[in-house]
């Protein structure tokens, strides 16, 4: 089958002087474009992207990074790493519990490359009292000027239980990077 047929399927139309991206689509590599492009909302290229020409459309200015925390009732916590062309600042965590904790609250940090912890009025409280597996937590959100939440290309952002929890409940991170 032609290449044509193939890209409409997958939600990619090429004209004569335009490309347009009509689903949500993932690159897992660089983009090339000659001509103009038009963007959905949901387009990822986990690469570089190149167009001789105009973007119609948005592209995202936030990305998130995941972890998973095996124990809460450690101070180990998790590690992740700032992809090459990741540089921004923290502007939100999320958690979300596997599990119920057993016996006290667990409170969660947040620090880049091993610095100073992101500024206490955004650490998570994960709350003993009633917690079941799927509760979310949220820092909620973190400004730019915020000190300590700068993040340069391959280094690490820590999430980590400052005041474990009382059980090894465990929980996911989500860390989301907005790209300055």
């Amino acid at each position: 089958m032609a290449i044509e047929g193939e890209l409409a399927r997958a939600g990619i139309v090429t004209l004569d002087d335009k490309t347009v991206f009509t689903e949500d689509v993932q690159f897992s590599d660089d983009v090339i474009i000659e001509g103009s492009v038009n963007i959905s909302d949901n387009v990822v290229v986990d690469g570089d992207l190149w167009v001789a020409g105009s973007i119609i459309g948005t592209i995202s200015s936030t990305y998130v990074l995941e972890e998973e925390i095996d124990d809460l009732s450690a101070a180990t916590g998790c590690y992740v790493v700032v992809p090459s062309d990741g540089a921004g600042y923290v502007s939100r965590v999320r958690t979300v519990l596997f599990g119920a904790l057993g016996v006290s609250d667990a409170t969660l940090s947040t620090n880049v490359n091993g610095g100073t912890d992101i500024g206490g009025s955004y650490d998570i409280t994960i709350a003993f009292s009633g917690s079941a597996a799927g509760d979310i937590d949220d820092s909620g959100a973190i400004p730019s000027s915020e000190p300590n939440n700068a993040v340069a290309a391959e280094e690490y952002v820590r999430v980590y239980p400052s005041t474990p929890g009382g059980s090894a409940a465990k929980c996911r991170v989500q860390i989301e990077i907005t790209r300055t």
